[in-house]
C-alpha cells in the first residue's frame, strides 16, 4: 500500500515575511540562514547569531534573498548606522550596522570559509591587520548625477538616486578632499563622475561622463577635470594624480586602479614585507631572490619593497595606463624617474634602485600572448635564431606587447567566414587553424568535417 506524500511547505514568494536564524556571513556581507523547506536564505542587513524577520525579495529554486524587516534577537556587534544616508536608502556601504571593531573578524571568517569550502584547504591563522579609521578614508568615489547636476549615490540594486551634493552631511567614508567635491561641485549635463584624490600631496582629479559636460562643471579651484571619453580611443588624453605610500611617490592615471585608502595600501606593503621576512622556505627578500608582483597595477609592492630584493623585480600588468604609471617610482621630493616612457612589454631600468625593473603588459603562455613560434623547417635568421631575431631577443621575448585585436568576422564591413563540409576524398586535418577571430569558425568547420566523414 502506497502511503500518501505529505504536503510540501508553501513556496515563499516575493514580499513574504519569514523568520530566519542567521548562522554565518557570506561574501558580499549578507547573513546566511536556512528556510523551513531547507533552502539557503541570504539576508541583507543580518549578522551571525541573530534571529530576524525578513522580507523575501527574490525566490529561486535553491536560494532565497531577503531584507531585514525586524531584528528579534540582536548580535553584540550590531550598532545604529552612523551615516544618515543609510536611512535614505543609500547602497554604498553595506556594513554601516556593524561595529567597526567587529568588521575585520567577519571578513576573516569569509576568507577562511572560501579557503575551506572552495579551495579544500585548512585555513591558516589570519592576521586581522592594524585598525584603520572607519571614516573619511576613501580617496576614490564614483557617483551618479541627478537632473540638477548634484552628485548622488544609488539605492541598493536600483537606479534611484540618493543626493549627497549640496548637503551638509556629505559622504561619511569619503576623504575630506573628495567629500568637498561631492558636496560643493555642480555637474550639469553629466551622467556620472569619478572623484580621485592624493591624500598626501593634496592633488585632485575629476573624470566626467559624458565628455561634453566637462566644460560646464563647477568645481573648487585647483582641480583638473577631464572627460571620460577623452581617456579612451586611439589617442587618449593623459591625466593623472600622485599619491605617496611607504616613502614612495606614485603617479596614478585617471583609469588606473589604486587602493581606496593610502593607509590601507601602506598596511598591505607592511604585510608583504612581514610575510616575506617570516618565510620558512628561503623565500625571504634579500640576496639574489626575485620579487614577482602579479596584477601589479602601478607597482605598489614592486616599488615599495623592490629595494630590498637583490635579484630584481618583475611586475606583470596588462593595463597600459597602469604600466605608464610606473614612471612615478621615485622617493618624495625627487624629480625624474626611469628614462624613457614605460610601455607594455618594454623592460625599464632604474639604476638608482640598484635593480632592473621590468614592466610587462602580459605574461605570455605557451605560444606567446600575441607572439609567434618559429615554424618547423623555417630557415634560421641572423644570430643563429630560428625566429629571425638577434641573440638578445630571447630575453625581451619574455615580455610581449599585446597584439591589437583583429576585427570580428561576420560583422558588417568584414569578410564572413562560413563553415563548409569537406569534399569527398579530401583528407581531414587533425587540428583546425586558430588565427584571431577565425578560431571559432574554424572549430565549427572542423566538427562538421568530422561529422560528414562519419556519415560517409
Amino acid at each position: 500500500m502506497r502511503l500518501p506524500t505529505p504536503p510540501a511547505p508553501p513556496d515563499p514568494v516575493a514580499s513574504e515575511r519569514v523568520e530566519i536564524d542567521v548562522t554565518a556571513v557570506v561574501a558580499g556581507g549578507d547573513g546566511l540562514g536556512r528556510h523551513a523547506d531547507g533552502r539557503v536564505v541570504l539576508v541583507r542587513g543580518a549578522l551571525p547569531g541573530e534571529r530576524v524577520t525578513a522580507v523575501v525579495t527574490k525566490a529561486e529554486k535553491r536560494l532565497l534573498r531577503a531584507d531585514v524587516d525586524e531584528v528579534v534577537v540582536a548580535a553584540p556587534a550590531r550598532v545604529a548606522p552612523p551615516c544618515p544616508r543609510v536611512a535614505d536608502g543609500c547602497g554604498g556601504c553595506g556594513w554601516q550596522h556593524v561595529a567597526p571593531d567587529a568588521q575585520p573578524a567577519l571578513k576573516a571568517a569569509i576568507a577562511a570559509d572560501a579557503l575551506r569550502r572552495i579551495g579544500r584547504l585548512e585555513p591558516p591563522a589570519i592576521d586581522l591587520g592594524p585598525r584603520l579609521d572607519p571614516t573619511g578614508y576613501r580617496t576614490t568615489v564614483r557617483a551618479a548625477v541627478d537632473d540638477e547636476g548634484r552628485a548622488a549615490f544609488r539605492r541598493h540594486h536600483t537606479h534611484d538616486l540618493v543626493v549627497v551634493g549640496d548637503t551638509e552631511a556629505g559622504c561619511l567614508v569619503a576623504h575630506p578632499l573628495v567629500d568637498e567635491v561631492l558636496r560643493a561641485a555642480a555637474f550639469p549635463g553629466a551622467g556620472e563622475v569619478v572623484v580621485r584624490a592624493g591624500a598626501a600631496p593634496g592633488e585632485r582629479l575629476v573624470v566626467v561622463d559624458p565628455s561634453g559636460a566637462a566644460r560646464a562643471v563647477g568645481v573648487p579651484a585647483g582641480l583638473r577635470v577631464v572627460g571620460g571619453d577623452h581617456l579612451r580611443g586611439s589617442s587618449p588624453t593623459r591625466a593623472w594624480y600622485h599619491e605617496e605610500v611607504a616613502g614612495r611617490r606614485f603617479r596614478i592615471s585617471a583609469r588606473s586602479f589604486f587602493q581606496a585608502r593610502p593607509d590601507g595600501a601602506a598596511a598591505l606593503v607592511d604585510a608583504v614585507r612581514d610575510a616575506a621576512a617570516g618565510a620558512s622556505d628561503g623565500a625571504a627578500l634579500g640576496g639574489r631572490s626575485r620579487l614577482v608582483d602579479l596584477y601589479g597595477g602601478v607597482g605598489l609592492f614592486a616599488a615599495a619593497r623592490g629595494a630590498e630584493v637583490g635579484g630584481g623585480v618583475t611586475l606583470v600588468e596588462s593595463a597600459a595606463s597602469a604600466v605608464a604609471g610606473g614612471r612615478g617610482w621615485r622617493p618624495p621630493g625627487r624629480g625624474g624617474g626611469p628614462r624613457g616612457r614605460p610601455r607594455p612589454g618594454q623592460p625599464q631600468g632604474d639604476r638608482r634602485q640598484g635593480h632592473r625593473r621590468r614592466l610587462p603588459a602580459v605574461a605570455p603562455v605557451a605560444g606567446g600572448a600575441g607572439g609567434r613560434r618559429p615554424r618547423p623547417g623555417r630557415p634560421r635568421g641572423r644570430g643563429g635564431r630560428a625566429d629571425g631575431g638577434h641573440r638578445g631577443a630571447d630575453r625581451r621575448r619574455r615580455l610581449v606587447r599585446p597584439r591589437r585585436p583583429r576585427p570580428r568576422r561576420g560583422v558588417a564591413g568584414h569578410r564572413r567566414v562560413r563553415p563548409r563540409l569537406a569534399p569527398p576524398g579530401r583528407p581531414l586535418p587533425r587540428h583546425p587553424p586558430r588565427r584571431g577571430g577565425v578560431g571559432l569558425a574554424a572549430e565549427v568547420t572542423h566538427v562538421l568535417r568530422r561529422f560528414a566523414r562519419y556519415r560517409r
